[in-house]
């Protein structure tokens, strides 16, 4: 995964903040500063300007308290407590630090068993040294050596998205996990967001599993979905870039439907630890890798068949963005829609497909 390069905005921000009250305090101290303003002014004269900011930042905090409890409603705390056989199956090289990189902390504590997987290696093959090296590194911080890290070529632009061109990676996958003997795995969530992140769950999850006796959870990244029911992050995020530099809000992946998300207890030690796992990755932006991803690991239950209706949704939202200028698109998504910026641009065709092959078409 490519990290986002750049701020939501061109301004300096003066507080960054993964608190979201933050953000709803603000929103309503500047709502009542327009309030005020509003009625001063209107004393005597009528209609105020003053109104129009006054209502829509009223609405905005109105916006965030909605996100705010459906983050209450929606957010289940766990921590591992026993030994596990930790299966991490990630695209990229940074992906598994991301997504799960807590919990292979907290296994490695327990004297754990931790496997990686990367099925996607880079086009260059010194850029694809480099980021596996960059892994191992990153996987050295927690004492698991090279020889429990697979970097696997499963996909290649090369290959077709449909189940019998992919064999040979559902062969390669299968004898990793015959022969580890997991306990647990973690894997990309299917959310629409990236072909090779949908193709990697859609392979294990049609071939693969259910496995008896293995517990598995899908991690959300960052899809393209925006809702107030789904993704209350994203709309908390969107609300806070109207402050204007005065906050920048950093808020854990969403989900894209109605399962709990679990989102892993970790100490600040733990935390730290895992921070500096996703500095190891120089390649790719270990700054602004470390801002956007520094959470607790967050999962959801795998379940054999994602949303069908969401991702029709995100189908459609995906191509009347394409239809539009990029240039003109990257700046209304500054302001107006969470979507990473990392996702513009890129080809969506590909995920596209791979939803309409599998029935994830408009309902």
């Amino acid at each position: 995964m490519s990290g986002p390069k750049g701020k939501a905005s061109g301004l300096p921000f003066l507080w960054v903040t993964q608190d979201p009250l933050a953000v709803l305090l603000s929103l309503l101290g500047v709502s009542g500063l327009m309030g005020f303003l509003s009625f001063h002014q209107g004393l005597g004269q009528g209609f105020s300007l003053w109104a129009i900011p006054f209502v829509f930042y009223l609405g905005l905090s109105v916006l965030v308290t909605g996100a705010i409890l459906r983050l209450q409603k929606e957010r289940r705390p766990f921590h591992l407590q026993r030994p596990t056989r930790l299966l991490i199956l990630a695209p990229h090289q940074d992906d598994c630090v991301i997504t799960a990189g807590g919990l292979a902390i907290q296994a490695a504590k327990l004297q754990g068993a931790i496997r990686i997987v990367y099925g996607v290696q880079d086009e260059s093959e010194e850029t694809a040294l480099l980021r596996q090296q960059e892994a191992i590194h990153a996987w050295s911080l927690i004492g698991v050596g090279p020889e429990s890290i697979d970097h696997l070529h499963l996909f290649s632009k090369e290959k077709d998205r449909h189940d019998e061109d992919q064999k040979g990676a559902v062969d390669s996958l299968g004898r990793v996990i015959d022969q580890f003997k997991p306990t647990m795995i973690v894997m990309p969530l299917f959310e629409g967001g990236h072909i090779e992140h949908d193709l990697l769950n859609h392979l294990v999850s049609k071939h693969l599993l259910p496995k008896v006796g293995v517990s598995v959870y899908e991690a959300p990244e960052y899809s393209p979905f925006l809702s107030l029911k789904y993704t209350p992050q994203k709309v908390i995020n969107l609300c806070a870039r109207w402050l204007f530099g005065l906050i920048q809000y950093r808020g854990s992946p969403d989900g894209i439907d109605g399962r709990p998300l679990y989102r892993l207890e970790m100490t600040q030690k733990e935390l730290d630890l895992k921070i500096r796992m996703l500095s190891c990755f120089k390649s790719q932006d270990p700054v602004t890798l470390c801002k956007r991803y520094g959470f607790e690991d967050t999962l959801v239950a795998w379940e054999a068949r994602p949303d069908g209706a969401v991702l029709a949704i995100s189908n459609r939202t995906s191509r009347m963005l394409e239809a539009l200028p990029q240039s003109f698109l990257k700046r209304l998504l500054r302001w107006f829609y969470p979507l990473p910026i990392e996702t513009v641009g890129r080809t969506r065709s590909m995920t596209l497909d791979l939803e309409r092959m599998l029935g994830y078409e408009e309902l």
